[in-house]
């Protein structure tokens, strides 16, 4: 059974509006990016508590994890962690959800930016539990979510491919290098 939010998403998504995630409040606004109008329908936002005004389940994570190469003009969004490491765009998807669903939703959860789950494209690669994609960053003004990342940036393919081990993992090196490893 889908919920209120995922029926909400499926008519935003059939409109071309797009939506956004005010970084750790979890607070979405909608709107359409030729009108430049944002509103914030008060059934899909989370109560000043925590509590889900709809009253559903809490999500329960999967094994599996989705990461995007999320790139723009021979640049790639990286997210620096806590630790200082780097990081692209991803997480656990729930129990039950798609793929490219679940990628759309955790590059909205830290980034505060939406993108159309058919706008994430399979790079047909899988190292052990993860799936990754890669898409197009329409927009800049990104806000990372401080509960999980301390800063972005956009990287050249000669700064990523500079990055040792303790800075970016090699898994994540692969899946740049087979997106953008031609436009050097």
């Amino acid at each position: 059974m889908k919920s209120i939010y995922e029926k909400w998403r499926k008519f935003l998504n059939e409109q071309q509006y797009m939506t956004r995630t005010t970084a750790g409040t979890g607070n979405r606004t909608f709107g359409t990016p030729a009108a430049g109008t944002m509103v914030t329908p008060p059934a899909i936002n989370k109560l000043s508590s925590g509590a889900d005004p709809l009253g559903s389940e809490p999500e329960i994570d999967s094994d599996e994890v989705v990461k995007a190469v999320v790139h723009r003009n021979s640049h790639v969004l990286l997210l620096q962690k806590r630790n200082n490491k780097y990081d692209l765009p991803g997480g656990h998807l729930h129990q039950g959800e798609g793929t490219e669903d679940g990628m759309a939703r955790e590059f909205e959860e830290e980034t505060g930016l939406w993108i159309n789950p058919a706008l994430f494209n399979s790079i047909n690669l899988h190292i052990g539990n993860k799936t990754y994609f890669e898409a197009t960053l329409q927009r800049d003004d990104i806000n990372v979510n401080p509960e999980e990342h301390k800063d972005f940036g956009l990287f050249t393919l000669d700064q990523i491919e500079a990055m040792g081990p303790d800075q970016l993992k090699s898994d994540y090196k692969t899946a740049i290098l087979n997106v953008l490893g031609g436009e050097k």
